[in-house]
């Protein structure tokens, strides 16, 4: 019987026990297995290379985005990085061009040293992307909404460019989960998450995972994983585990949120801009809406005054709490260019359009009105 999203976010995996009956899946702390003989294993041999708890979870998510197989690490950059390492020297990877700061990280500072070389390409056209490829291009990387100005990528469009030039096509879906999108829908080879965000959603996990179809990727990430050893604890597994039960609901919680706390904003005369697929005022929302059914719960804004006005209005937040992240019940304030986006110098970051006054907010599932009542009094000592 095929499900609906938010049965399968309750049952996904088959978490139930068929030995005890148990209702929730067990968290197996192994080590190693007992095999019946040489070259005889029961299944599992070594938790590195596969564990029960980080299995159940990999097919949960496969089930969530509609992908055969899913493998899942202590990270979403370690998730990035395995990805990243099926490849090889000289090869080469085109990234939209607000690419999240982490990613922007491990590529400029750790792979090229290995030789991955990596263009960041401003990606309003798909087309665009035919003047980057080379004959040592192998892999389009993007992610839509975009992380932290929510620009919207035509996934489509990207897609049909990527299967024209034979290019490995990723997306990262982590802003607005499988609830509000199935990046697959749109030819999407590989869709990657930080499954510490929206996936286990209460800020006590990190983790990343990866999903696709073919089989031939999930063996050379099996054997990555063995070899590099980035794996997520059956601990975490269960957590994450956890999250995803009561992910469809929590997603309707944090769009609603959004919604009503970008309407706010936009009206606030200390409010140069926001940047939320909510609203009217967005350029790109129709093509949002061709391609997601809901917001999620991560938009940004921009305080006239620059960074002085952003240290003001964080010193004055009561209820959010100033921190890195998204995605969890808790409501969060980041500044991207001192935090996710630091990395990038400020000329770059200018380019992409992150000013120093430019703030993100991760709405949580407290009380709209009680969220906003804190915002507008840190507002008021701006």
């Amino acid at each position: 019987m095929s499900q609906r999203f938010d049965t399968l976010c309750v049952h996904s995996g088959s978490q139930q026990d068929p030995v005890t009956g148990a209702v929730v899946s067990a968290i197996q702390p192994a080590v190693t297995f007992r095999q019946l003989g040489i070259g005889k294993p029961l299944g599992f041999e070594y938790s590195r290379a596969a564990n029960p708890s980080r299995r159940v979870l990999e097919r949960s998510i496969s089930e969530l985005e509609g992908y055969k197989h899913s493998v899942c690490f202590g990270s979403g950059i370690a998730a990035e990085l395995a990805l990243f390492q099926t490849l090889k020297q000289y090869d080469h990877v085109l990234f939209c061009e607000e690419t999240y700061g982490g990613t922007f990280r491990l590529m400029k500072t750790v792979l090229n040293k290995f030789g991955l070389r990596s263009d960041f390409v401003q990606m309003d056209s798909p087309d665009r992307i035919t003047d980057y490829v080379t004959k040592d291009t192998k892999m389009v990387f993007v992610e839509s909404p975009t992380n932290p100005l929510l620009d919207v990528i035509d996934l489509q469009g990207v897609g049909e460019v990527a299967k024209k030039h034979g290019l490995l096509y990723v997306v990262d879906n982590t802003l607005l989960s499988p609830a509000f999108q199935q990046p697959k829908k749109f030819g999407a080879d590989v869709v990657v998450h930080s499954t510490s965000k929206y996936l286990a959603g209460h800020n006590d996990v990190v983790g990343g995972s990866l999903s696709f179809d073919d089989a031939s990727l999930q063996e050379k990430l099996g054997h990555l994983i063995k070899a590099t050893g980035a794996v997520l604890s059956p601990f975490e597994c269960y957590l994450t585990l956890r999250g995803i039960k009561t992910l469809y609901l929590r997603m309707q919680k944090h769009e609603a949120n959004h919604e009503k706390i970008a309407a706010f904003l936009e009206r606030h005369p200390k409010v140069k801009r926001v940047y939320s697929t909510t609203l009217s005022s967005h350029p790109k929302r129709e093509r949002f809406l061709a391609q997601a059914t809901g917001h999620g719960g991560t938009f940004s804004f921009e305080l006239k005054g620059g960074l002085a006005s952003a240290k003001k209005f964080v010193r004055g937040l009561s209820l959010w709490t100033f921190g890195e992240s998204l995605g969890g019940v808790e409501s969060l304030v980041s500044h991207p260019p001192t935090m996710s986006h630091s990395s990038l110098s400020r000329e770059e970051r200018l380019k992409r359009g992150i000013h120093d006054g430019l703030l993100r907010l991760s709405c949580g599932i407290e009380n709209a009105d009680d969220l906003i009542s804190d915002l507008e009094e840190a507002l008021a000592g701006v």
